[in-house]
């Protein structure tokens, strides 16, 4: 019987690469903001494996949209087995540059989403046997960011959040995870900056979504691991 999962900003990149991978165990609820199109083709990718799927827009920045999304997932798919909190925006925008309006778009989606979605999907998830939070945050995280501070400070939030998650849940049998990547090979990376870091790194290339997913994959499966860090970044930061 398969497992439940909501994947947000699953509609493309590493959002869709994601649910690629959980396709062949779990019935998945994919969250998108604006690209239904990708959304509906991640669907797809879902039933063909003879898995139920579901799509849902919404503002993760916006919590009764996020309540409505959980209760959206469970009417259709049944109780909540695994979160991915994938969704996010990117503006790459310099400090000095940066208005108040994108700063707070930044936080509102990257940081306060996370937060909504997992808070939304915890009741159902602390039901499951099989409890599993993934959040996608970024070497920016821990490394800081040469385009996007604002952006980097996010990321670094996600990951004291997700590792206060495993502290505060271990006992109800949750395990709570986050993947880093390096700059990735998705729609977000702009086209002028992938040959300096290609340059940049030690296997001369970008990070490709489904390398990321593959580390989802395994947080999905793994037992004994929680409150871990998994970078993805082609050896970026050695």
């Amino acid at each position: 019987m398969a497992r439940t999962a909501i994947v947000t900003g699953g509609s493309g990149g590493i959002g869709h690469a994601c649910v690629e991978v959980l396709a062949p165990n779990y019935d998945v609820l994919v969250h998108y903001n604006s690209d239904l199109e990708g959304a509906e083709t991640a669907v797809k990718t879902v039933e063909e494996h003879g898995n139920r799927a579901a799509v849902h827009q919404c503002d993760i920045a916006d919590p009764d949209a996020v309540a409505e999304m959980v209760e959206t997932a469970e009417a259709e798919l049944g109780q909540i087995d695994l979160l991915v909190n994938n969704g996010a925006v990117f503006l790459e925008t310099a400090l000095e540059d940066i208005t108040r309006d994108e700063i707070d778009l930044e936080v509102d989606v990257n940081l306060k989403g996370t937060v909504h979605c997992t808070k939304a999907a915890l009741p159902s998830i602390r039901k499951s046997e099989y409890g599993r939070i993934i959040t996608i945050a970024s070497t920016s995280g821990p490394h800081g960011s040469p385009t996007d501070p604002v952006y980097a400070a996010t990321k670094g939030g996600v990951i004291s959040f997700t590792k206060s998650i495993a502290r505060m849940y271990a006992s109800d049998g949750i395990l709570a995870n986050v993947v880093a990547p390096g700059p990735t090979a998705t729609p977000m990376m702009r086209e002028e900056r992938r040959p300096g870091i290609r340059e940049s790194s030690p296997l001369g290339r970008l990070t490709r979504p489904e390398e990321v997913a593959d580390a989802v994959e395994y947080f999905a499966s793994a037992t004994g691991v929680t409150g871990e860090v998994l970078v993805v970044d082609g050896g970026r930061n050695i």
